[in-house]
């Protein structure tokens, strides 16, 4: 073969050189042209204006355009110090495909203001200023197709934050307002369908590029399969399959600039598919600045058990303050502590997590819980690596990169969707189907027509579940240990015992016993805090209700109870 391959060479630098060449620097020449021809994309978002006080006064101590007019977007921008009374600004252009009435929504706390087409005699289309709490205004406004200007202004005077914009184009559904329709001026205010072109025209000229890349060796491979006729097709057929594997699903890319509303990025492109958020919320920081706990206590419904007003009693008026999210995951968990605690600056004795079994190293358990949405930022990149190694393997950044390349996460968003609805669409006309939703909701969906819920809300572990050393380096538990300690906050862990099988203790698997121990090592070695509940002959079955849940009447009892069997937490 080495033989064939410098034969093949030889020939193609001396058989035809003229040809060669000139079909190379013709290539080569359209290649650059081109690139110097074809404008660069036009930039995305308005451009936002920060100041250190809440009056627009004097110069901003930051300028950098945005794509997201969210209190998440703010602290990534402003240094910490300076989220406590501030005002920002943005502005530039936002182009509107058809024309017709737009409504446009902010919520704010505090004042907020939206222009459109900002003149002398054209006020706010919406006017939510004032010191307030969280509310919500809103405006309607006549817009022709075409880049109207716009401009929106936020202030926050201390305490809760919250901002969140939206649209309702004519006809269509409440959503943020869209990036890609937005324009720092007015040369790169251009619609959609111009922004698509401009996208087809770059992936063309990459592909003149990767053809320029890929010349000479086809010319080196063509003129060896010329002197190997038997090997030609089998090489063609390869060929011909690559080529369709890579290139057919980048038309996707294509179909999706004329979906609306797939654009949207997720915090989690791992797990979660591109979708309208719902707003972060800072409330919940401020209220942890203000009540100033002394015990944070965060988790799922396990934490139900604990009765609050006894605990505080308990610990002499300390404080407790409990984060409780029915069906959430240690991702929540740990989104929270990162973003909610960590943030508010508050130095309680210990933050307290409730846990069962597996639960914090398995991060893509309950990964789809909506509120996430409250506790995540704009990007999340180190849970989502995290989730993403867990749920792809050791190839997770190919993976990542392919999902980037193809976009079949944002072709799934749209499409999904419509597959779910096909048989309500088959089956009803458009008047028809909510109805039929409804009835079906109310009559087969319906609680009293479906089963009781069994002996546990959440089931037991398959053995394969419980490798700690295996699945330790994809859970949450490192990070939360980073934070910890670079914040000076102790961590406790409590593993619940889970509802008892005739009056005694579940049984344990000899790996679940492994794993509980191996956890419990862990956790102290990182000087956390950890008790586990499991075997307690004080915890009957009498007292337990739904599932892993303890009895309503028995809160109280189940705090003393907690109480006295951690007395080192409580000291």
């Amino acid at each position: 073969m080495g033989t064939s391959v410098r034969n093949a060479v030889g020939k193609l630098l001396s058989g035809r050189p003229r040809f060669e060449i000139r079909s190379l620097l013709a290539v080569l020449v359209i290649a650059v042209v081109a690139s110097v021809a074809l404008p660069a994309p036009p930039p995305r978002g308005l451009v936002g204006r920060y100041w250190d006080n809440p009056e627009w006064r004097g110069n901003p101590i930051r300028v950098a355009t945005a794509t997201a007019f969210t209190v998440p977007a703010i602290r990534a921008v402003l240094p910490g110090s300076a989220v406590q009374a501030f005002s920002a600004e943005w502005t530039g252009f936002i182009f509107v495909d058809r024309p017709g009435r737009y409504t446009f929504h902010v919520e704010s706390d505090d004042g907020s203001f939206l222009y459109i087409d900002e003149s002398p005699t054209q006020g706010p289309v919406v006017n939510n200023g004032g010191i307030h709490g969280r509310q919500v205004a809103t405006g309607s406004i006549e817009l022709s197709r075409g880049a109207h200007r716009i401009r929106l202004r936020y202030f926050q005077a201390g305490g809760d934050l919250a901002l969140f914009a939206t649209w309702t184009p004519p006809g269509d559904k409440q959503t943020p307002l869209p990036a890609n329709l937005l324009s720092p001026d007015a040369a790169s205010a251009i619609s959609p369908t111009n922004l698509g072109l401009r996208i087809i025209t770059a992936s063309a000229l990459t592909g003149a590029w990767v053809g320029l890349l890929l010349y000479v060796p086809a010319q080196i491979l063509g003129a060896w399969l010329r002197r190997n006729p038997r090997l030609r097709a089998e090489w063609l057929a390869l060929a011909i399959l690559v080529v369709v594997t890579l290139v057919l699903p980048l038309g996707l890319r294509l179909v999706n600039l004329a979906i609306p509303g797939v654009a949207t990025p997720s915090y989690l492109p791992s797990v979660l598919l591109p979708r309208p958020r719902l707003p972060f919320e800072t409330k919940a920081i401020d209220d942890l600045r203000k009540a100033a706990p002394g015990y944070v206590i965060i988790g799922d419904s396990m934490t139900s058990r604990i009765d609050l007003r006894r605990l505080d009693e308990l610990v002499q008026g300390r404080g407790v303050k409990q984060i409780l999210y029915p069906a959430s995951g240690s991702a929540f968990w740990y989104l929270v502590f990162k973003n909610w605690v960590i943030p508010s600056g508050i130095k309680p004795r210990a933050v307290i997590f409730f846990f069962r079994d597996e639960n914090l190293t398995e991060p893509l358990w309950r990964a789809d819980f909506g509120g996430l949405d409250r506790a995540a930022l704009e990007r999340e990149p180190v849970l989502n690596d995290l989730m993403a190694a867990r749920s792809n393997g050791t190839w997770f950044r190919v993976h990542a990169w392919l999902t980037e390349t193809y976009q079949f996460d944002r072709t799934r968003a749209w499409l999904e969707p419509k597959i779910a609805m096909a048989p309500v669409t088959l089956a009803a006309d458009r008047r028809s189907r909510q109805r039929l939703l409804d009835r079906m909701n109310d009559e087969i969906f319906t609680l009293a027509a479906l089963r009781r819920m069994a002996a546990a809300d959440m089931a037991a572990g398959l053995d394969s579940a419980f490798n700690f050393p295996k699945y330790l380096p994809t859970s949450v538990l490192p990070e939360i240990f980073r934070l910890a300690k670079a914040s000076g906050v102790r961590v406790a862990f409590i593993r619940v015992q889970r509802r008892p099988v005739n009056n005694k203790p579940p049984v344990q698997s000899p790996a679940l016993q492994r794993y509980v121990r191996e956890l419990g090592q862990y956790l102290v070695a990182n000087g956390a805090y950890f008790h586990d509940d499991w075997g307690d002959p004080a915890q009957p079955l009498s007292i337990y209700g739904d599932g892993d849940h303890i009895g309503n009447d028995f809160g109280r009892y189940s705090t003393e109870l907690f109480f006295r069997n951690n007395p080192e937490l409580f000291r």
